[in-house]
């Protein structure tokens, strides 16, 4: 069997809980994700001597896998236990359980970073954990963390499922893809251009999207016409960025996050996705 760690997730045949290891977001208690799956703060202070014998030693020898391990594992914060009795769900569990860290950066506006897999609680991490480096390509390093208090813990139990179900619409996933990665790229352009990605994948507008998609977005969140000016002026914005290359402070980043963020908690409250046709006939509207 190939050293620790290894690259992706791996489970064992005897396996029956695995752990996903999380930084940028600190839970006040335990939250219910589902059934088979919590989310919990935690504290990482694990051993010098383990890490580097963790890799070196017990693992696959590489700078790069210890070099991992002593950059992000003291940075963790909290952690997915996934259980499950058949070692092949399991995997299957803990291989879906990116996209619950995904939704759980979508809807807290917040980054979450999961770099690591593990067959042991952070907690007790030795030079024994068989440890898996997830994805090495999207981790942003910050030392910021998202304090899940009590009332978004009751947000997420009651929540997360509704949030699941609209992930297997392509158009909500891109959209919640979006707002996690979008703080990875460096140029605001970019960071414009996969924000309004992710708002543009709820509607599906082919022609005419600056007019429509202003109007949708304003009916959506607000059942009225109030915000299309605002949504111009950012949409305006993005193009500009995106298109001529601007690259002024002001160029509606945190704004377009903001809308973003806001559009993916009212699918969640409403349990549906826009229709776009209905919001842009202006028949179906008093207004």
């Amino acid at each position: 069997m190939m050293g620790y760690p290894n690259l992706g997730i791996n489970i064992y045949n005897s396996q029956v809980t695995s752990y996903i290891y999380l930084y940028g977001i600190k839970p006040e208690r335990e939250i219910i994700i589902t059934p088979n799956i919590v989310l919990r703060s935690t504290k990482s202070s694990p051993d010098p001597q383990n890490m580097i014998e963790n890799v070196m030693k017990y693992g696959d020898q590489s700078e790069f896998s210890l070099g991992m391990i002593i950059a992000f594992l003291r940075r963790i914060t909290a952690e997915l236990v996934i259980s499950d009795p058949n070692p092949e769900n399991l995997a299957i569990r803990a291989w879906n359980s990116q996209h619950i860290c995904m939704l759980l950066s979508a809807m807290l506006k917040c980054v979450v970073e999961f770099p690591f897999q593990a067959d042991n609680s952070v907690e007790k991490f030795d030079a024994h954990t068989h440890i898996n480096i997830i994805n090495p390509k999207m981790l942003n390093i910050s030392n910021e963390s998202y304090i899940i208090d009590n009332q978004t813990c009751d947000y997420i139990e009651k929540n997360m499922s509704i949030a699941m179900d609209l992930d297997d619409n392509d158009r909500f996933g891109t959209a919640a893809n979006a707002l996690w990665c979008y703080k990875v790229h460096f140029r605001p352009a970019v960071q414009l251009s996969v924000i309004w990605g992710g708002i543009e994948s709820l509607f599906v507008i082919k022609r005419g999207i600056r007019n429509k998609l202003s109007k949708a977005i304003s009916r959506f969140l607000n059942n009225n016409d109030d915000l299309i000016e605002e949504i111009k002026e950012l949409y305006d914005m993005r193009s500009e960025a995106v298109h001529e290359l601007k690259t002024e402070e002001n160029i509606g980043i945190e704004k377009s996050v903001d809308v973003l963020h806001k559009l993916i908690k009212r699918c969640i409250e409403l349990r549906s996705l826009p229709d776009t046709d209905f919001l842009i006939d202006d028949s179906n509207w008093n207004l």
